[in-house]
Parts: structure tokens; C-alpha cells; sequence
């Protein structure tokens, strides 16, 4: 129906299917009627995938429905023929749920961990360079080869193939978030945070926390995703004081998580967020050094308040306990 409409006119599209005026989807999304009527008719260019988000949500209707899923992910060489259904037939494989359920006829033996490890390296690498084909392609038979070293392995062997199947899941979950697979990223990052609890790592169940927050916050559940971090930070607490390298990267980038996107939240509420733990406080978003002040810092517009940031000279900041809630907007 709307396959050769553009992202504006699927907007109008769906905007009168839903019966809503352009005053009152504008207002919705933190925009004038003015700016809608210009985007519906080709006139501003719907470019960017927070405003597309925020349209999609307000609309009941997924990204893809906005902006077709083909002009998201071409077929490339990265990709060839294997994108998104790939995926979302590896995920959907009811073979995965359960050794039992698996075809014991398919024969041949799961790779070697060193290899695994090096799938799972250039897939996280690519995602790093936004070859999101490549992730979208390789990630099916990834997922489908470590859920395999799982269930064939034992002792540290075992313990070493359930981190890498977590890590497979989270890479699923980066990319499918990417791509406005909300639903399909949700089913990636719960299995990869199932899979987590079985290695004995914090780091990699910290960074499972962080994937399943990531979801949570490309449906605009900021909320539970601060919810969600602020558990997780009790969880993982524990192991602190015997932190290394890995895990204190994991611990800050699990806050900063929900720190930015909540800082750039809807313009028509605009939130105070500040990580608060014991005094003195740390802001982390601006590398500030520890204050007792009690009032919140209300940042400035995004996304310049970390780009403008001048690091201190300030003694090492206090490890942030929770993050601040109040002031939420309502989702």
C-alpha cells in the first residue's frame, strides 16, 4: 500500500489512517503543525531516526513501516540475500529453546572456540564501522554455531562458549535495534542475558544488563531502562572492590547507557538526570569533578554537552550508586 510513498507521505499515510490531525501528532512529538505539513509534503527531509522513532511510536507503527525495511538495509556485498529474516529465523528456531528440541541429524562438529572468538570479534568490529549487512548476515549462523559449542562442551570449555553465545546475542540485539527491530532485539538481549547468568562473569552480565537497557530505550522506555540500570548497578555492586579494567569500563558505560538518551528525552519535558550515589556526586556526562551541591544539573541542549566537555583535574569521582528519577518524562 505505501511501497512507493516517501517517509513523509507514509507519515500522512498512517497519520489519517489513525485519525489524528497534524496539530495533534506535531504536538505529540514536540513539533508545530507547520514543520508536519512541510515533512508529509516532501519539503523537509525526515533524515533522522530519533524524530522517525518518536513519529513511529506516536503512530503505533514500527520504523520499518515508515521508512520500507528494503531502503534500511539494502542487499550488499556484506549482506548478499541474508538480512534481516535471516535473523529473525535463527531467532524464532525453536531448535535453540532447548537441547532437546534439537535435529541431531544435522551432524558435524561446532567450531572451536578460537574461531567462534574471532566470529565474534568481526561481527562486534563491523558493528563498529556500521556494516550493519555484515552483522545482520553473519549473525544467524553465529547464533546457530555457539548455541551448538553450548551444548557440546564441558568444565571451562563450556563456561568459555556460554560468554561468547551471550556476546552473539547481544551483537543480534545491537543490530536489530539499529534497524528498528525492536520486538526481535528484545527476544536477542533476554536470551543473551538468560545465557549470561550461566558464565559467572559480571562483565558479561553487565553487558547484558546494558543490551536489554538498549532496547528498552529504542521504544522510549526510558523509565524501566533507568530501572532497569539501577538494579543491575545493585547487582554487580558486589564486585567492586575487586574490580579490574574490564569490569569499571563495563560499570560506567552501563550508567551511561541511559545517560545520554535520556539527557536528549522529549523536548516537552525536558528531565534533570544526575547519577547520584554517596557525596560528594559525580556528573558523568560532563567529566565535572565531585560537588556536594544538592540541586540537580539540568544539561544543555544534546548533543553538545559532552562534545564541549573539558575533563578535571579533580580527584578520581565516587562510583555512581543509582540513577536519579525525578523528573522523568511519561512513557
Amino acid at each position: 500500500m505505501t511501497e512507493k510513498l516517501t517517509i513523509g507521505e507514509r507519515v500522512a499515510w498512517y497519520r489519517r489512517r489513525r485519525g489524528m490531525s497534524q496539530e495533534v501528532l506535531a504536538g505529540l512529538v514536540g513539533r508545530t503543525a507547520d514543520w508536519l505539513q512541510k515533512a508529509e509534503n516532501n519539503r523537509i527531509e525526515l533524515d533522522r531516526l530519533s524524530v522517525i522513532r518518536s513519529l513511529a511510536q506516536v503512530l503505533d507503527v514500527s520504523i520499518g513501516d515508515l521508512i520500507g525495511e528494503p531502503l534500511l538495509l539494502d542487499w550488499t556485498a556484506d549482506s548478499r540475500t541474508r538480512t534481516v529474516p535471516a535473523l529473525r529465523a535463527a531467532l524464532m528456531d525453536y531448535s535453540q529453546l532447548a537441547a532437546m528440541l534439537a535435529d541431531d541429524s544435522s551432524g558435524g562438529e561446532p567450531p572451536a572456540l578460537d574461531q567462534l572468538t574471532q566470529r565474534v570479534d568481526a561481527i562486534f568490529d563491523a558493528y563498529q564501522q556500521s556494516r550493519f549487512g555484515y552483522v545482520t548476515a553473519q549473525a544467524s549462523g553465529l547464533l546457530r554455531d555457539a548455541v551448538a559449542a553450548t551444548r557440546t562442551m564441558d568444565g571451562d570449555a563450556a563456561t568459555r562458549a556460554h560468554e561468547l553465545l551471550a556476546f552473539s546475542y547481544q551483537a543480534a540485539a545491537s543490530v536489530l535495534t539499529k534497524l528498528g527491530e525492536a520486538d526481535l532485539a528484545w527476544i536477542a538481549a533476554e536470551r543473551g542475558l538468560a545465557v549470561a547468568q550461566n558464565t559467572g562473569s559480571p562483565v558479561v552480565l553487565g553487558s547484558l544488563f546494558r543490551s536489554v537497557a538498549h532496547t528498552l530505550l529504542a521504544t522510549g522506555r526510558y523509565r524501566p531502562a533507568i530501572e532497569l540500570v539501577n538494579r543491575a548497578a545493585g547487582v554487580l555492586g558486589g564486585d567492586l572492590g575487586r574490580a579490574d579494567g574490564p569490569m569499571l569500563s563495563m560499570y560506567g558505560t552501563l550508567f551511561l547507557t541511559v545517560e545520554m538518551p535520556t539527557t536528549c528525552g522529549p523536548r516537552s519535558a525536558p528531565p534533570t538526570w544526575l547519577f547520584t550515589g554517596s557525596t560528594p556526586r559525580w556528573n558523568w556526562a560532563t567529566y565535572r569533578s565531585p560537588s556536594t551541591l544538592a540541586q540537580p544539573w539540568t544539561p544543555p541542549a544534546c548533543p553538545q554537552n559532552v562534545a564541549s566537555a573539558t575533563p578535571s583535574n579533580s580527584p578520581a569521582p565516587t562510583v555512581p550508586a543509582t540513577v536519579a528519577t525525578t523528573a522523568l518524562p511519561s512513557c
